[in-house]
């Protein structure tokens, strides 16, 4: 299968993130530093987030749609990915969500994101949905790392007696999360890897030979 990076779609959607800062090349410190704080910096960081995230990031309406269009085009028609209803992962996910169901009237689950003392976790399902259980829910997330909030929303969702079985994300960071899932029964469909856009902005002039380098480096052992 090709890759959608291979496509005009894939290398508008690419550049878009780039220029607005989605993707960002330097010096990042991640979630994994509060654990290993000795661990060497990211040299890229991933921000699909939208400015009204409780974490912000860059995202406008014009980057969501393209992001729709893709997951429509290359997943939902392209691979004909079963579903009676889609669902984003609180909070980079429910964005998604809205984008997609632009390209056509799909219904929507929303999960629910609450504070236990111990940081936030998806606990449940918002009150007030009409989907019947037994429906199939296609998942919708920004980045897949290490899944652990894909793994908690998988729970949720099969507790209250849904079908999961595919995710969709924007970029497979690829440090483990995607087997992560795959171990729950669920195939991950992401539009690009860490690998494919480091070379593409490499190969596109935008990072240069020493940050490509450095990237790929990383990418083989982040930790």
């Amino acid at each position: 299968m090709s890759s959608f990076l291979e496509k005009p779609a894939g290398r508008l959607l690419a550049d878009a993130l780039f220029e607005v800062g989605a993707v960002a090349f330097g010096n990042f410190t991640l979630k994994l530093h509060e654990k290993q704080p000795n661990a060497p910096l990211s040299p890229y960081f991933f921000n699909l987030r939208t400015p009204d995230n409780p974490k912000p990031g860059p995202l406008t309406l014009a980057e969501l749609r393209l992001i729709g269009s893709a997951f429509f085009l290359e997943f939902v028609l392209g691979r004909n990915l079963p579903h009676d209803v889609i669902c984003g992962i609180p909070n980079a996910g429910e964005p998604l969500v809205l984008a997609l169901r632009e390209q056509g009237l799909m219904p929507v689950l929303q999960l629910l994101k609450t504070d236990d003392g111990d940081g936030r976790r998806i606990s449940g399902i918002r009150p007030g949905h009409h989907i019947r259980s037994g429906a199939r829910v296609l998942l919708l997330d920004d980045v897949v790392i290490e899944a652990d909030t894909k793994i908690e929303a998988i729970t949720v969702l099969r507790d209250a007696g849904f079908v999961v079985e595919h995710l969709l994300v924007v970029i497979d960071r690829q440090q483990g999360g995607v087997p992560l899932v795959a171990a729950r029964g669920v195939r991950t469909h992401s539009l690009f890897t860490t690998t494919e856009l480091i070379e593409y902005y490499h190969q596109s002039g935008r990072i240069d030979e020493a940050m490509h380098e450095r990237a790929t480096t990383y990418l083989a052992d982040p930790r």
